[in-house]
């Protein structure tokens, strides 16, 4: 299947019939994942974060814990439904997307994204997660990652009747993880260098909860009711109960907003830099995104360089520039 931003979405759109499962049976997020970030990025607790793609809360409750005030914003009504029914303290649960969120520019001091970011269309979504941050702001992705199966063992003829509902109901979310293109959106993008960190820690669920992770898959959420009910019910028939336990690694990857676009040399805070963002694939910059000195630019057959005498080369996309 093409990995185009129209077919992601429609795929990530998919979990409304799933809400239940979701938040059932997908994991939660370490503490010290947050306090990684936290730290990193010098967060305040008296400020705004954003949870884009917030889903049924999973880490919009961690995130009320630790800000004055925070922002979930989810397009899926379900989801959404879920996350309100929670009643977090300093949570509003807004309807919006990764492209267009509902706050004006320069409200948060970090947008974070929890298993959702590979959904998005990334430089889009990027230019907007830019316009909404303080101009000393960040951005925060996470992912969980398993490290190793399911202990006991989940049941081969289980695991094959999720294999054969998963290749019938489209790409899930694993594979496009995977492929790492997410990663393409930031070159170009109005922010600085992207770092990586990672926390180990634990997934444990009993029979149920672990048959509600496998029908949370977009693959599987897609699915008629019909199929899906069927599906749960042959689960049940053939996974034993049990304590499961799986390891995960969760990966997160933060940067924070760079103050001047790096084509136009115009603040960022202030917006309306999509028309950069569309030059910025065919050509070079043209001035530093951390200091705005004009960057001394080379271009050749094989792509292009670009010195800030401050900052150094700037990364040229993937396979160059073609000049």
């Amino acid at each position: 299947m093409a990995d185009t931003a129209s077919q992601r979405a429609r795929q990530g759109r998919k979990f409304g019939p799933a809400s239940d499962d979701y938040e059932r049976g997908r994991p939660g997020w370490p503490v010290a994942a947050l306090d990684l970030v936290t730290n990193a990025l010098a967060l305040d607790p008296a400020g705004i974060a954003v949870d884009l793609g917030a889903g049924t809360g999973k880490l919009t409750r961690l995130l009320a814990g630790r800000f004055a005030r925070v922002v979930a914003v989810e397009p899926l009504a379900p989801m959404r439904d879920r996350l309100v029914a929670a009643g977090l303290a300093g949570v509003e649960a807004r309807d919006g997307s990764a492209e267009r969120i509902p706050l004006a520019d320069g409200q948060a001091q970090a947008v974070f994204v929890a298993e959702a970011f590979h959904w998005f269309d990334g430089p889009a979504a990027l230019v907007e997660a830019a316009r909404v941050l303080t101009p000393t702001g960040g951005i925060v992705l996470l992912w969980n990652t398993p490290t190793a199966g399911w202990d006991p063992p989940v049941p081969e003829r289980a695991r094959a009747l999720v294999r054969d509902a998963v290749a019938r109901g489209g790409e899930p979310g694993g594979a496009l993880l995977a492929r790492g293109r997410w990663r393409e959106a930031f070159t170009g993008a109005p922010f600085g260098e992207l770092r990586h960190g990672q926390v180990a820690h634990d997934l444990v669920r009993d029979r149920d909860g672990l048959i509600a992770n496998a029908m949370s898959i977009s693959s599987i959420a897609g699915l008629p009711e019909p199929d899906r009910e069927a599906l749960r019910a042959r689960l049940r028939e053939l996974v034993p109960e049990a304590r499961y336990r799986q390891p995960l690694r969760t990966d997160l990857y933060w940067a924070r907003v760079a103050p001047w676009c790096d084509r136009c040399g115009d603040p960022l805070a202030g917006g309306g830099h999509g028309d950069c963002v569309a030059a910025r694939a065919l050509e070079p910059p043209r001035f530093c995104r951390h200091c705005r000195r004009r960057l001394v630019v080379q271009v050749l057959p094989a792509g292009w360089t670009a010195r800030c005498a401050e900052h150094g080369e700037a990364a040229p996309p993937p396979g160059g520039h073609p000049g």
